[in-house]
């Protein structure tokens, strides 16, 4: 029943899941048996989306699913193929929670496994969690939580953070614009290319040719200029694994240099600069409505706040005079 009942809640019509599949689908994902837990989540996202049909108020629903959720995550937290699939899941049915279920429940939950969760997983929460930032539309959040990943994570002394925080690299790249990835994390995986571990290194030269695509030769002369100083220096490197790395990526390098001296509009590169001008336009959106929102901000505190006199005392706007009541004195 639990590996079908996803079959069952895209089928019924809107009455029959409000009444019948809710509470039952809460039930399964509380039942104590794992095999049931495991077949239910397999497929959550389906069911998500019939219950968001049945119940468009999105922030009700969560209400109602997050500690089923929470407690799947919890029980399953040394079972890392079944954490994979979870998030995965989570992943495709993040539409239908609020953006501030995402920002404080489920982005928490995902990055905790960047630190803690084994390769495999942490590769897959590097995937999860730049999809989910883009859901948050919102500018300050993103900026905020991958400087926070580039500090944390870049900056760590664990090599394997190091290594993580790459494969956060790649999957930014591929979702966010090329001017967001260049502000808040360009500089911090440059630097990576001189990391003493040389699994980190050879972890380096595997972006070297997606970050030449995202560098524009007359707005990044000093990035490629210094790319390019990198990956030659690479190609001198005493580890053996290292030195074949850069030198595939050179290759590649070459590669697309020749294709951008093609100039063909419909190669996947002229995709590329189309799909990027609408993921920073999007972006620049995001940070004008937030400017514009801060500017209202400030406007109703200033006035809502009253007015002071000289000496600090507020002003009672109440008072008038009437100069009509005055009496001159003057007398001719």
């Amino acid at each position: 029943m639990a590996s079908g009942f996803h079959c069952v809640a895209h089928t019924l019509s809107k009455y029959k899941l409000t009444v019948m599949i809710k509470d039952l689908f809460i039930k399964l994902m509380k039942d104590k048996e794992r095999c049931i837990r495991h077949a239910v989540m397999e497929n959550v996202a389906i069911i998500l989306k019939a219950l968001h049909y049945s119940s468009p108020a999105a922030d009700m629903l969560f209400a109602q699913l997050q500690p089923a959720l929470m407690d799947y995550e919890v029980s399953t937290k040394h079972e890392w193929r079944n954490l994979q699939t979870f998030y995965l899941q989570l992943e495709k049915g993040a539409h239908y929670f609020t953006k501030e279920q995402i920002h404080t429940q489920l982005i928490p939950m995902v990055k905790r496994q960047l630190f803690e969760g084994p390769v495999p997983l942490k590769q897959t929460c590097a995937h999860v969690i730049v999809v989910l930032a883009r859901k948050l539309a919102c500018y300050a959040q993103q900026q905020y939580l991958f400087r926070s990943i580039a500090n944390d994570l870049g900056r760590g002394k664990s090599f394997w953070h190091r290594m993580t925080y790459l494969d956060v690299c790649i999957e930014l790249m591929n979702v966010f614009s090329r001017k967001f990835f260049k502000e808040h994390c360009l500089e911090t995986a440059m630097n990576l290319s001189y990391d003493v571990v040389p699994n980190v290194r050879m972890k380096f030269c595997t972006l070297i040719p997606k970050l030449k695509t995202i560098l524009s030769p007359s707005k990044d002369v000093q990035s490629i200029a210094r790319l390019k100083e990198r990956s030659s220096f690479l190609t001198l490197d005493k580890d053996v694994d290292v030195l074949a790395a850069a030198k595939l990526a050179v290759d590649q390098i070459h590669e697309l240099e020749l294709e951008l001296a093609r100039d063909n509009k419909y190669s996947n590169l002229a995709r590329d600069d189309s799909a990027d001008k609408t993921r920073e336009a999007q972006e620049l959106e995001w940070l004008e409505k937030e400017k514009e929102a801060e500017k209202n901000k400030r406007r109703i505190e200033i006035i809502g706040k009253p007015s002071t006199n000289a000496s600090g005392a507020p002003r009672d706007r109440k008072k008038r005079f009437d100069l009509s009541s005055k009496k001159s004195t003057k007398r001719y």
